[in-house]
């Protein structure tokens, strides 16, 4: 099953007629009833997110678990146990699950109840609403940062160098490895070493692993310097005005821009083939791979939020790119040729006629390579120039599979920046 796919129907059929209530008001529900629909429900789950399951479900192995469940008048309780198991099996909740788990002093975790009766399709939506409370925190963590050689772990990395050096300069400077490694150092040797440790700086949490792979990183660069990957600011700040874009002359504002949604391009496809695999075509963006980004930088029109400029962008397939930049030679293209960024005139230029002009070529490309589907994007975004933000590339491809995802009813709550 692919889970985006899933999803929605659950969210389709929920909504119709189909979608029947399992029991009559008051009635204690069968738990032999219950209880083989809910373990079907959850295997079927962990099968279809593949590797994302550890991360968005509360198994300890996904090759196996153990549910505990308990019914009562008017409702239904389960629960996830951290037992290591060898097959999936269902038994009988304890009475003091919920209370235990809260406290850390038993097995049972994340005890759920439910008002009973439910609707028909309940063991699908239940599970799929626990994912979607975990997928937007899963994006704001430091998970993906894991991904070697990635967008992710390399903004993440810059970060973390940053924090532990309390570093904040809206200059984002290039770091002295050795000072990285004699900061890091510093800190792991405050006490000894633990399982794990979580450090707290300036309001930021460090794990420890985090700074042993920082040092092992800063350990073996060449040159010994740790950059932030994007363009450094180039004007005098003394010609620098109150706007934080004014530290860019206009050259390095548009490579700038162009980096961003090329390294945003890429961190997109390094989720979406490696924790989200699973989900394929469902991920608007993932009929496109490789996936690209036009972008059209334009000033605003007001002064709220502190963004002179505004970056507005389409994410297209490889052949829609091409033709647009070979139409436009005087475009800025980023170093990995997956985004390409011009100047526009005004925000109405871009609504009127920018964007409706490249979604009609994005459906146009759909018409003829059979991509069309009901989970195509055709969309487009315009928003503030990240320029100040902790992680801009990563937080911009994480929105885009937050955006997807809550499309498909797999996400929940608002999207917020990353910690700076």
């Amino acid at each position: 099953m692919n889970p985006g796919a899933g999803a929605w129907v659950v969210d389709q059929v929920s909504q119709g007629w189909r979608s029947k209530p399992s029991g009559r008001d008051g009635e204690s529900p069968r738990a032999e009833s219950v209880a083989p629909r809910l373990l079907r429900a959850i295997r079927a789950w962990i099968d279809a997110v593949g590797p994302l399951a550890p991360f968005v479900l509360p198994v300890q192995d996904p090759a196996a678990f153990r549910i505990g469940i308990a019914v009562g008048q008017g409702w239904v309780a389960y629960g996830w146990s951290n037992a290591i198991v060898k097959n999936d099996e269902i038994v009988e909740l304890p009475d003091s699950a919920e209370i235990s788990s809260a406290n850390g002093f038993t097995e049972w975790v994340a005890v759920t109840t439910l008002r009973y009766p439910l609707d028909s399709l309940w063991p699908w939506s239940v599970i799929r609403d626990q994912i979607a409370k975990m997928t937007l925190p899963l994006l704001d963590s430091a998970s993906l940062g894991r991904l070697q050689d990635s967008v992710w772990e390399e903004e993440l990395q810059y970060d973390i160098a940053r924090t532990i050096m309390s570093n904040r300069s809206v200059l984002h400077p290039p770091l002295d490895c050795r000072d990285v490694i004699s900061a890091g150092t510093e800190l792991l040797e405050i006490e000894p070493a633990a399982d794990s440790r979580t450090f707290s700086i300036d309001g930021r949490h460090v794990e420890d692993w985090q700074i042993i792979n920082l040092i092992a990183r800063c350990e073996h660069q060449s040159p010994a310097l740790l950059e932030r990957p994007l363009p450094v600011p180039d004007a005098r700040l003394e010609t620098a005005d109150s706007w934080i874009e004014s530290i860019y002359s206009s050259h390095q504002l548009l490579r700038f821009a162009a980096e961003l949604l090329g390294n945003a391009c890429r961190a997109y496809e390094e989720a979406t083939t490696s924790l989200f695999a699973s989900f394929r075509w469902s991920l608007s963006r993932n009929a496109y791979q490789p996936v690209a980004s036009l972008g059209f930088l334009v000033r605003r029109n007001d002064v709220l939020r502190g963004h002179e400029h505004m970056l507005g962008h389409v994410e297209v397939p490889a052949e829609v790119f091409q033709r647009f930049v070979d139409k436009h030679p005087e475009a800025t293209v980023a170093s990995n040729s997956r985004a390409a960024v011009l100047v526009r005139a005004s925000q109405q230029e871009l609504i009127e006629e920018v964007f409706p002009e490249l979604t009609q070529a994005v459906s146009a490309w759909a018409l003829r390579s059979g991509q069309e589907s009901p989970f195509l994007s055709q969309g487009w975004t315009l928003e503030g120039l990240a320029i100040n933000a902790a992680r801009p590339a990563s937080q911009m491809a994480a929105k885009w599979i937050y955006s997807e995802l809550k499309n498909l009813s797999l996400a929940s709550g608002t999207f917020r920046q990353f910690s700076r």
